[in-house]
């Protein structure tokens, strides 16, 4: 009861009170112009925020005193009913034009599945996360003394980053109220914040049309990163409000140059610059506004912009002064250890980004709204005729118009200035180029209302288009949910609830258990994503930028390196499913990958957990020898799929076949010239172990059941190599996880890093997860830019295998059936390329042989096909694609798990040279027919037989066989399918 009153409270001071009140106090002001009611509105929070923020600057204020004060004074000047029902109308005429066109219904879905998503969603942008740690620590201080946090606090948080601390504030102020474990006022802002930017672009809208109005909106809200940043509840939401309510009310002034105007005006022009440091270009572009759009007499009178200046540096100019006493900067973000040259994060920065090479800098930076489809979907290319439409009719055109587009240009201009500059610090993020969306989406709006109503063909197009523009979004937005959505989180007061779900749809969420019940009393964590950690974490840590860690980053040796950490506490090491280069240039990566002084506790959807052991142990992972691996390279794809992926986030479909395959000791990834690749998949062949690492690109189908291991799965894979040359290299394990139904893959990142002229040793382990059936090694080359790195010196190690049992690969079961050589059906010359009496050479991915009694028909070459399109994308699973329309796929070409499962072995004796994958074909008991794959075997010159076992459900019947891969020489035997023997 107690919390149901403050909440009330806390919603009605925040988002009812403060803006009627507001709209009172600002009576002059506002009433001329229903933008500056909706910009006062719409930054109502950010007021509030500052007024907490002056507050926490004064040490002897009492702070609880302080915001009680507040929220008494809000309630009383806010008891005036003309207010009130001012403030409902902002946001009633903005959504009224909806109602009356036939797009309502798409944009009110969108509208309700972002807010489920709201309600839902558990906190995971990193960023968003460390912003609410910030705001626990400077509440907890009841100071601003301790902000940035530049040495770590006693918990080990360690946020240097000195950006104006609006939202933190508004995060303090729902502290007040509900508490510091409560994030719910995080999720009632970014809402807030949504639907006020929505009004705001309705209203800025210069073509009042409501099929313009609502298509703004639409345009808005159906932008796929913006949205990823409301349901992660990021800060860009609030300062993307506070940077179009500026703009509009630079329009207003324009239209009417007013003292009043002018310093409401520069109040908001404040507003934008407090919300974020990037606000501060809310401020130049309107003085260039002022200057390109203002009254004739703009050049002698200089009281107007002299007003909005002062204005503007009294409310946003603050934090910067502060900034400016402290550390001699206006902002001040440099971390120490990024400047470390063992370090040099700018040009790992660069590789990760795609910003190497100036045609990338313009492409993926300058240009990134046109290029980064997933991101920004087609928003920038409708821009193109809504500016054209703007400077066609400039001197007809409305003031919010002209200010908007001045905006644009004037953003692309110093964007491109900065290219010109060498430097990255407008165009590094694509978070920036953001900031443009809601007035891209205002002067969109009206070529796309153009468009809907001239010819048949152009209106049925653009409907399709405008149908197919949220399209993406909802699509990304359905895979977020089903991967980490929870009903749990509606009514979750505290965040923690993630971790302890049964599904664990949450990255991490055992390894955060695991730290829970196993971390001692004055242990701590090495963290390389400190955000996570101090939500979800157990006890203190240590960050990976950390002043303090930089004497570790100087060791070349491991048992160093262990000493140092140990020393100080440090009991386990969280990796995430990215790293920076402060593990992969540094000492850390080589003792992780070192058995005898760090145990691999686990890893979970790409989080990897470490155990520093307290002595050395013996090495478990023992190397095998170069002349015992046979070593496969394939090539997956060059740089039109580098160009495809970019421009769709759909990976490039045409791939070669195999590269190379033999015994290789080095190997080339080159992205400048012949031969092109930007990723190699790794497949080792060991002797009677069979694969010891799987990676067999396209032609691969990856197995639906175990198939990899015949004998029990290893504990440890290692590898290492040397790199040497140009370019960024990464290496992934690709696992494949059984889950309820079907399998999973999963993405390790078990290395990544620059690579220059200077040889560098690369070691990396891996350890399958309990429940993994398959996995890969996949070496890449990342980012678009040239790149051609050598690898050389490639090793492997397993941990030791028990011996088999005698006769355990050679003992057979009862025969369930069984073919001879001439009960095979060879695939006609639509798959065979070259056949003759001894020879068959199959090129193809539906090469196929089978035994008689195979039906392929439609519904198998269907989900063959889908099998390979997921063996595609999950090669690359930085594909937006395959993360949307997997649940569907699952849905639609996966059958519910069984009551029970049987287990069987097909016993192949073969000989030639190549590989085919085996599929089984059966009856399910209930009749209908299914396939899976038993795995893939490999062919040797000597006959030989080889035994895959799959298992398949209680009562399957009426089995047959059908072979897919290529082969050369083949011989074919004798094919059986048997009961699994008694291993007793």
């Amino acid at each position: 009861m107690i919390y149901a009153a403050k909440l009330s409270c806390f919603i009605a001071i925040t988002f009812a009170c403060l803006p009627t009140a507001l709209l009172r106090i600002f009576h002059r002001a506002t009433q001329e112009s229903k933008f500056n009611a909706a910009a006062l509105i719409a930054t109502s929070p950010l007021i509030l925020s500052l007024l907490i923020y002056i507050s926490y600057n004064i040490p002897f204020l009492n702070k609880n005193a302080f915001i009680y004060i507040l929220a008494a004074s809000i309630f009383a000047i806010s008891f005036h009913r003309d207010s009130f029902l001012r403030f409902l109308s902002i946001y009633r005429d903005a959504f009224s034009y909806a109602a009356e066109t036939k797009f309502k219904y798409l944009l009110y879905f969108i509208l309700l599945f972002i807010t489920f998503q709201i309600a839902t969603m558990p906190f995971f942008e990193n960023d968003s996360i460390e912003y609410m740690a910030v705001a626990k620590n400077i509440f907890q201080q009841a100071s601003l003394s301790g902000y940035p946090i530049t040495t770590a606090a006693e918990n080990g948080l360690f946020a240097p980053p000195s950006h104006p601390p609006a939202y933190h504030m508004y995060i303090v102020w729902g502290y007040h109220w509900l508490g510091a474990e409560s994030f719910l006022p995080a999720r009632l802002l970014v809402l807030y914040c949504l639907i006020s930017t929505m009004a705001l672009v309705a209203i800025a809208v210069p073509d009042r049309r409501p099929i313009a109005v609502t298509g703004a909106m639409i345009l808005l809200i159906a932008s796929p990163l913006y949205v990823t940043m409301i349901v992660g509840y990021h800060i860009d939401p609030l300062r993307l409000t506070a940077f179009i309510a500026a703009a509009v009310a630079v329009a207003s002034l324009i239209e009417k140059p007013t003292t009043t105007q002018a310093a409401f005006t520069g109040g908001l022009l404040g507003l934008a610059a407090f919300a974020h440091s990037i606000g501060i270009l809310a401020i130049a572009f309107g003085g260039a506004s002022w200057l390109l759009l203002g009254p004739p007499d703009r050049f002698r009178n200089l009281r107007i912009p002299l007003i909005v200046g002062m204005a503007a540096l009294l409310v946003g100019g603050l934090h910067y002064f502060r900034n400016l006493y402290l550390f001699g900067t206006p902002i001040h973000d440099s971390v120490p250890i990024w400047d470390m040259p063992e370090i040099d994060f700018y040009t790992d920065q660069r590789y990760r980004r795609d910003l190497m090479t100036v045609t990338d800098r313009m492409a993926f930076g300058l240009f990134r709204g046109f290029t980064e489809l997933p991101q920004f979907s087609l928003l920038f290319w409708l821009l193109v005729p809504g500016l054209w439409l703007v400077l066609r009719k400039w001197r007809a055109a409305k003031p919010v118009s002209k200010v908007f587009a001045v905006w644009i240009c004037c953003y692309f201009l110093m964007a491109g200035l900065t290219i010109l500059l060498r430097t990255d610090l407008v165009i590094k993020n694509a978070r920036y180029m953001m900031t443009l969306v809601p007035l891209a989406a205002v002067l969109a709006a009206p070529a796309l209302a153009t468009a809907l109503t001239r010819g048949r063909w152009l209106r049925i197009s653009t409907t399709a288009l405008l149908l197919i523009f949220p399209g993406w979004m909802l699509l990304q937005s359905a895979a977020r949910l089903s991967n980490l959505g929870s009903r749990v989180d509606l009514a979750t007061i505290g965040e923690r609830a993630p971790i302890y779900r049964a599904s664990d749809r949450f990255p991490g969420a055992p390894l955060y258990r695991y730290i829970e019940s196993h971390l001692k009393p004055g242990e701590r964590t090495l963290v390389f994503r400190q955000a996570d950690f101090t939500l979800y974490g157990t006890g203190p840590w240590l960050d990976n930028f950390d002043n303090a860690v930089e004497p570790l980053y100087r060791m070349t040796d491991v048992a160093e390196a262990h000493a140092w950490l140990r020393a100080r506490n440090i009991r386990f090491i969280l990796l995430p499913n990215y790293h920076w280069p402060t593990y992969s240039r540094t000492v850390v990566s080589d003792l992780i990958a070192d058995q005898t002084l760090v145990d691999e506790i686990g890893n979970h959807r790409g989080y990897r957990l470490f155990a520093l052991r307290d002595n050395p142990a013996p090495a478990t992972c023992h190397p095998i020898p170069a002349s015992d691996i046979d070593l496969s390279i394939w090539q997956l794809g060059g740089s039109w799929t580098k160009l495809a992926r970019s421009l769709t986030g759909i990976p490039f479909l045409n791939f070669d076949l195999i590269r190379s395959t033999g015994t290789v000791s080095a190997a080339f990834l080159s992205g400048s010239g012949s031969p092109s690749s930007d990723s190699l998949l790794l497949a080792a062949n060991h002797g009677a172990d069979q694969i010891l690492a799987t990676g067999l690109g396209p032609l691969d189908l990856p197995p639906r059941t175990s198939w990899s291991q015949q004998v029990p799965a290893p504990n440890t894979v290692g590898i290492t190599a040397t790199a040497q040359g140009e370019g960024f290299l990464a290496i992934d394990a690709i696992e494949y996880v059984q889950r309820t139904v079907g399998v999973e893959p999963q993405v390790a990142r078990l290395w990544d890093g620059v690579i220059d002229k200077d040889p560098r040793h690369i070691k990396a382990r891996f350890t399958p997860g309990p429940n993994t059936v398959d996995f890969r090694i996949a070496i890449r080359k990342v980012g678009r830019a040239p790149s051609n790195i050598a690898l050389s010196d490639f090793a492997l190690c397993r941990t030791a295998v028990p011996p088999r049992a005698e006769g355990t690969q050679a003992s057979r079961g009862t025969t369930i059936a069984d073919w001879s050589h001439t009960a095979l059906v060879f695939a006609d010359g639509t798959f065979a390329t070259y056949r003759s009496t001894d020879e068959t050479r199959f090129w193809g991915r539906t090469s196929r042989i089978s035994t008689e009694g195979f039906t392929p028909g439609l519904s198998f070459l269907l989900r063959s096909r889908l099998e390979d399109l997921r063996t595609t994308l999950e090669n690359y699973p930085q594909s937006t694609i395959y993360s949307s329309v997997r649940p569907a796929y699952d849905l639609l070409f996966r059958h519910a798990a069984p009551n029970g499962w049987q287990e069987r072995q097909a016993r192949v004796d073969a000989s030639g040279s190549g590989f085919f994958t085996l599929y089984i074909q059966y009856a399910m008991p209930d009749g209908r027919v299914d396939w899976i794959s038993a795995g893939r075997f490999f062919l040797t010159p000597d006959a030989q037989e080889t035994v895959l076992p799959f298992k398949v459900p209680r009562g399957a019947s009426n089995y047959a066989l059908a072979f897919i891969g290529e082969a050369r020489n083949l011989t074919i035997k004798h094919l059986s399918i048997e009961d699994i023997p008694d291993r007793r």
